[in-house]
């Protein structure tokens, strides 16, 4: 992971290849192999590797958040959607798997569901800001959501915070 973050992807590749073949029962090996791929722009082979980290381990939260988040840019909505249904029994109140969800149902008309995972979003990330940890939102998606003035603001103020600790 250290040779990725360095931007030497190619040999962060090698090294994950190795190690999947090595030991093909460890999903993580698939899964740093699949954010490597999204790295480099490679989306049809990360989408295979995140496949990979599922089958090896269904219960891998980040894999099949991940692989419905990979499934977007081709405009699969209908597969993100189910994957991240999947997900979210995995870790059902993860406010970004949640921000993803509402946004994949947006693209489906899921309206029907939309309402339920909003609440459940603004929950996470209430629970979130009140204990001083980022949101799990974009800070502009959230002028689109249909939330209490004093929860965007709250959202705002968290983000604006960030951005300032940045310039310092």
């Amino acid at each position: 992971v250290v040779i990725q973050q360095m931007g030497r992807f190619e040999e962060a590749l090698r090294s994950y290849r190795n190690a999947a073949r090595v030991h093909p029962e460890v999903a993580t090996s698939f899964f740093n192999m699949a954010k490597a791929y999204q790295d480099v722009g490679r989306v049809r082979d990360a989408i295979a590797m995140f496949r990979r980290a599922v089958i090896v381990k269904p219960d891998f939260y980040e894999a099949k958040a991940s692989l419905a988040g990979a499934l977007t840019p081709l405009r699969l909505w209908g597969k993100a959607v189910e994957l991240l249904e999947e997900a979210m029994t995995l870790r059902p109140d993860n406010a970004e798997g949640l921000y993803l969800l509402a946004f994949a149902l947006m693209h489906v008309c899921g309206w029907d569901k939309l309402q339920g995972v909003m609440q459940r979003l603004r929950g996470a990330v209430d629970t979130r800001v009140a204990s001083n940890q980022p949101p799990g939102v974009e800070p502009y998606a959230t002028l689109t959501f249909p939330w209490h003035p004093l929860s965007l603001l709250s959202v705002a103020r968290h983000h604006s915070q960030a951005a300032s600790s940045l310039v310092r």
